[in-house]
């Protein structure tokens, strides 16, 4: 199961990295694209880029909400008590 998380976790962040790759290229190189009149392409370019960036991150949340749910209700439950400690310390002060 942890190598099925990984698998999609990659396929996520590959997704991002090829987001902020197309982003940073585009904006890098605005003189080129401004005298090519490319603004059209660099546009449906970047909006491919943030689909299939959406689209890992809808199948990561489908697939770990569907297939993970005592993993992570057992996680926030050991949290929980965690959680409170760092308020009451600020209480404190």
């Amino acid at each position: 199961m942890a190598q099925w998380r990984a698998d999609i976790r990659r396929d996520m962040v590959n997704a991002d990295r090829e987001e902020d790759a197309v982003k940073n290229d585009s904006m890098i190189s605005y003189e080129t694209v401004k005298y090519f009149n490319a603004e059209h392409y660099e546009f449906n370019r970047y909006r491919n880029a943030v689909n299939k960036f959406q689209v890992s991150v809808q199948k990561h949340t489908l697939k770990s909400k569907s297939k993970l749910p005592y993993p992570v209700t057992e996680q926030k439950s050991v949290q929980k008590p965690y959680g409170t400690l760092p308020r009451i310390l600020l209480n404190l002060l």
